[in-house]
């Protein structure tokens, strides 16, 4: 592929879009344009326009007289990751994105949703004077478009790169009528509903290559080299569809008609394809006129068909009448091996990195940041739709099995990934690069030593973390992020977000607003109250001061504005309860799920690999058999159980209750409900957490641990001294000085810490009436 333009360019000048920003902005941090279209208006050469994540709903219309130059383009850029900010068209009659004789420009990794065209530049009026130049569409989500997913015409040197165009109407997935000079490569087509092709090089257009792209699951054809071209809306003076056309390297699979079609073209080149013929037209290449109502007839001719991998096919190619002036097939069949490689796959482009971001949005988190991108890929390897076995090399890999159940090494150096599903294995090993992968399922849980995790689609996942420092990047539905360890990035996208957030490490969350949840492990705070105590605005950005130096930011938020349900802290149980009767089971496999309740009473289990279980309303009773098993429960859940038979579990918010059912023993720490947690026949280390818990060691020799004098006095039902212990060595730690002393009650012994003149009550022994030192451990 030749250089791409603008791929040396760097902006001169940034502004910003922000979803959460009032009207009025002037695009500076503190002050970001509301709406997209503000931020165009006032783009000049040279402007990167970062567009943070959110969902805008607006058409936007790039002014003619707004353009960059050809050494200062304008960069239109989902700022905070791919996908992370998503534009809707308001009306389904204008294209979501419009750019009429519009010049040098940059439009790289939205997701687009809907309007009449998903992304359409064209020529200014129809005098043929105003042509559009110097265009660069990457990495973007197109679904929903009315008509055409991409429609360039009357333009010079574009290039619609490593995009996915899906779910569109009644027309294209890229369609180029008038382009003089272009590239289509990397692109992933489908689910169209037209009759037509996913991609047209049509209406005069000339010198473009057709490259690497995987279209499938299209009604008409795969790909059209010319077209029925209208006499209105041909190039002037052309006397040809399109000419001089290369297409190569494309996987075109599963299409109504014809995987390749050349309709009034010259001079095209049809070389190193893989493409799956159908019964009702069992050739890969189709060759015929062009429109037939056209005043002047363009018939096909100098067309090459070699090297392609033809599956289904009685022959290489069907020559219509009057089209057979030097057609050649040669070297074509099910036996030519194909090492194509194919769908998006981000070339040297700029574009803001996390670090750019971070610096350009004034985080509290100033500095080096512990997250970091995987480079370009430099090599690609690309599976079947079988189960495949992939192994990288010591370079930049592309990895994708595409689907079925792959399994995939990537080696030394910076690994890019596609995984179809969960049960997508990914091989790396320590310090062997920065690693990623991109999800195009619902669900995937990190492995071991890979650093990034990507959704690439629209609707609802779960991204699982792993315990280095993940980036963690959602895209444009309800998401949950689970950090799982480590110092965290986390970008839900558009949709209401849940983030399931450690304590042990220092993260981030880049685009939290109203709607989102985040959901704190453990005891990190007794309560909303004392968790408010631990916040402080930092410029733009507000920081939640965690245990051991830890933080967590929360760029762009005003601390006041957030309230107990941003972080699963409304609707507390206060009172330690158990929870109704079972009604409904759900299990899952040995390899990671997503297992998901109902309204009622039920039963989940994972199994054996760590899982995500979701309870929803009723009193749910989860199985926590791997100690990266994670229980997410909101608010008005009901009143929740996990019992445990891993060596450890942490209380997410709102589970109230636990009940250990290892028998060698285990840890369970508590959060800021009032739990109800049950040793087991083991030696058990119990942790209550905030709120007035109710804590009984059951069997063996059980050590009961405090951390903070305010979480609550816990009462301990069952503690047996010169066998059981109450672990004080946190407070002690805090305040040296300090000490312990006990009053006996009508319920029990109270325990007190006793500290710069003040006297907690932080626990109560039932039918206890003294202790001694060996029952402390401080």
């Amino acid at each position: 592929m030749s250089t791409v333009a603008f791929s040396d360019s760097i902006p001169t000048s940034i502004i910003h879009v922000s979803a959460s920003a009032t009207a009025g902005g002037d695009g500076s941090v503190g002050r970001p344009f509301a709406t997209i279209q503000a931020a165009v208006d006032a783009a000049k050469p040279g402007t990167a326009i970062y567009v943070h994540a959110g969902v805008y709903v607006e058409n936007v219309k790039i002014p003619w007289n707004a353009s960059g130059a050809p050494d200062a383009p304008i960069w239109l850029l989902s700022a905070d990751g791919p996908q992370a900010a998503s534009i809707v068209g308001a009306t389904a009659d204008k294209p979501v994105i419009q750019a009429l004789g519009v010049d040098n420009y940059v439009i790289k990794n939205f997701a687009i949703e809907g309007g009449y065209h998903g992304i359409q530049f064209n020529q200014s009026g129809t005098d043929e004077t105003n042509y559009v130049n110097n265009v660069v569409i990457q990495g973007n989500d197109i679904s929903g478009a009315v008509e055409d997913g991409v429609k360039l015409g009357q333009a010079n040197n574009v290039y619609v790169l490593d995009n996915v165009i899906h779910d569109i109407g009644t027309e294209e997935g890229i369609d180029f009528v008038g382009v003089q000079g272009g590239v289509i490569a990397r692109n992933e087509i489908y689910n169209l509903h037209n009759t037509s092709a996913a991609i047209f090089a049509k209406g005069g257009s000339t010198d473009v290559t057709i490259s690497d792209n995987y279209i499938h699951d299209v009604t008409g054809d795969g790909v059209s080299a010319g077209g029925w071209t209208s006499d209105a809306n041909m190039l002037p003076g052309a006397t040809y569809e399109a000419k001089n056309i290369d297409v190569t390297g494309n996987k075109v699979v599963n299409v109504g008609k014809r995987p390749v079609s050349v309709l009034g073209a010259v001079d095209v080149l049809i070389d190193g394809n893989y493409l799956v013929s159908n019964a009702e037209n069992p050739w890969p290449v189709y060759v015929a006129t062009g429109n037939p109502r056209a005043e002047t007839l363009h018939y096909s001719a100098d067309v090459t068909v070699s090297g392609n991998t033809t599956i289904g096919a009685t022959r290489d190619i069907r020559v219509e009448a009057g089209n057979n002036n030097n057609v050649v097939a040669t070297g074509n069949g099910a036996d030519v091996t194909w090492e194509g490689d194919v769908g998006p796959d981000p070339v040297d482009l700029w574009s803001p990195d996390v670090a750019e971001v971070i610096d350009n949005s004034g985080l509290a988190t100033a500095g080096p940041t512990p997250w970091a991108e995987s480079q370009n890929s430099a090599n690609s390897i690309v599976g079947a739709s079988g189960s495949d076995t992939l192994t990288g090399t010591s370079g930049n890999d592309h990895i994708d099995g595409l689907t079925g159940i792959d399994r995939m090494t990537g080696g030394a150096g910076d690994d890019t990934y596609g995984a179809s599903g969960s049960r997508d294995v990914v091989i790396e090993v320590a310090s062997q690069g920065v690693d990623t992968i991109l999800l195009y399922e619902a669900s995937y849980q990190l492995s071991d030593n890979v650093e990034n995790l990507i959704a690439r689609r629209g609707a609802a996942t779960v991204l699982f973390g792993n315990g280095l420092d993940n980036m963690l990047i959602g895209a444009g539905g309800a998401d949950t992020i689970i950090g799982a360890g480590g110092s965290d990035f986390m970008t839900g996208g558009s949709g209401a977000d849940v983030f399931m957030v450690s304590s042990d490490g220092s993260s981030l969350i880049s685009d939290f607003t109203a709607g989102d949840k985040i959901v704190l492990a453990g005891d990190a705070f007794a309560s909303f109250a004392h968790l408010q105590a631990a916040l402080s605005q930092s410029g733009p950005d507000t920081v939640l001061n965690l245990r051991d130096g830890h933080t967590l930011t929360l760029k762009g938020v005003v601390a006041g504005d957030l309230t107990a349900s941003s972080f699963n802290f409304d609707s507390l149980a206060t009172q330690a309860v158990a929870g109704g009767a079972t009604i409904t089971s759900f299990k899952g496999d040995s390899v990671f799920d997503v297992v998901s309740g109902t309204a009622g009473n039920d039963r989940i289990d994972g199994r054996a690999s760590a899982d995500l279980m979701k309870g929803g309303a009723g009193d749910d009773t989860y199985v926590v058999d791997n100690a990266g098993d994670q229980i997410l429960e909101l608010a008005g859940g009901g009143i929740d159980t996990a019992l445990v038979a891993a060596s450890r579990h942490v209380l997410n918010g709102q589970v109230e209750n636990a009940t250990i059912t290892r028998a060698a023993g285990a840890t369970v720490v508590g959060n800021a409900s009032a739990n109800w947690i049950i040793g087991g026949s083991g030696a058990d280390m119990i942790e209550g957490g905030g709120g007035v818990d109710l804590l009984t060691g059951a069997g063996g020799a059980d050590v009961f641990v405090f951390r903070h004098a305010d979480d609550g006095a816990d009462v301990v039902t069952d503690f047996t001294r010169g066998l059981d212990q109450l672990d004080l060595s946190a407070l002690h730690r805090d305040q040296p000085a300090a000490t312990w002393s006990t009053t006996v009650s009508d319920s029990g012994l109270q325990v007190y810490f006793d500290h710069d003149g003040g006297h907690d009550l932080i626990a109560t022994l039932a039918n206890v009436t003294s202790l001694s030192a060996d029952d402390i451990i401080f």
